[in-house]
C-alpha cells in the first residue's frame, strides 16, 4: 500500500486497529477475538461482509434477525403484508 500523506496514513492505521481488535481471530487466544461484536456467534441470519481499506481486510459475518416488534415497526411504514415481512427478515 502507498500512503498518499500523514492523514492518509492515520486512517489506514484507525482502520487496520479496529479490524485486528474486532473482526480479527487470534491464534494466540484460541481463534478468539479481542474485542468481539453482538454478531459473533449468531447462527441465523444472513452472511455479511464487511470490508476495510477497500477489500484488503474483509470480515465476514451474521446479520442479526430482526425481532418480531422491528418487523411490526417495518410493517407499519410498507404495504407488504405483515407474514412476507416476517419470512424475509428470518423471524420464527
Amino acid at each position: 500500500m502507498i500512503f498518499l500523506g500523514e492523514s492518509h496514513l492515520s486512517r489506514v492505521v484507525i482502520e487496520y486497529l479496529a479490524h485486528y481488535h474486532q473482526e480479527r481471530n487470534h491464534q494466540g487466544r484460541n481463534g478468539q477475538i479481542i474485542e468481539p461484536g453482538e454478531e459473533v456467534g449468531l447462527t441465523e441470519g444472513r452472511i455479511c461482509c464487511r470490508k476495510r481499506l477497500g477489500g484488503m481486510l474483509n470480515y465476514h459475518y451474521r446479520d442479526a434477525a430482526l425481532s418480531y416488534v422491528q418487523v411490526l415497526r417495518h410493517h407499519a411504514q410498507s404495504s407488504a403484508p405483515v407474514w412476507l415481512l416476517a419470512k424475509a427478515s428470518n423471524v420464527r
